[in-house]
C-alpha cells in the first residue's frame, strides 16, 4: 500500500504562511517577475490566519505541489515535520493551587509515577476505572 499523500494541515498553516513569506523573499526560492510568484505573494499576504484555515490550508497544499519544485517543497514539508515535532514536544508551563501538587506528589510518592506530568496522565488513563 502506498503513502498517503502529504498534507498541509490547518494547524500548520501560521508556520508555512510565515515560511513561504520568508522563502518568497529569496530570490533562489521562487523567481521574481514570474506572475504566478506575484499573485501567489498576493494570496499570501490576504491570507486571514483566524478564518477558515481547513480552506486556505487545501488551497496552500495545492499550489505547493504543483508550483514548488521536489527539493523546495521537500524542504518544506521536512520544516512542517519539525515545526510539529518542536510543537508536540513543549513543555508548558502551568500553576498549581497546593491542594493539587499535593495530589499530584501523592502519586509520584506511591510509585505511580516520576514526574507531575506523568501523575497528571496517570489521573487521566484511571478516571474510567473509578
Amino acid at each position: 500500500m502506498s503513502r498517503p499523500k502529504y498534507k498541509i494541515t490547518a494547524s500548520d498553516l501560521p508556520f508555512v504562511h510565515a515560511y513561504l513569506l520568508r522563502a518568497m523573499e529569496d530570490s533562489h526560492y521562487i523567481t521574481r517577475g514570474n506572475s504566478v510568484s506575484y499573485q501567489f505573494r498576493q494570496y499570501l499576504g490576504r491570507i486571514d490566519l483566524d478564518d477558515d484555515l481547513e480552506h486556505e490550508a487545501e488551497i496552500l497544499n495545492r499550489w505547493c505541489e504543483k508550483y514548488l519544485t521536489t527539493e523546495q517543497w521537500n524542504r518544506l514539508k521536512v520544516s512542517i515535520r519539525k515545526m510539529r515535532y518542536r510543537q508536540s514536544n513543549t513543555d508548558i508551563t502551568i500553576t498549581l493551587k497546593p491542594r493539587a501538587h499535593k495530589v499530584l506528589q501523592t502519586l509520584i510518592d506511591q510509585g505511580k509515577a516520576r514526574s507531575l506530568s506523568e501523575a497528571v496522565l496517570w489521573l487521566n488513563d484511571n478516571k474510567y476505572n473509578s
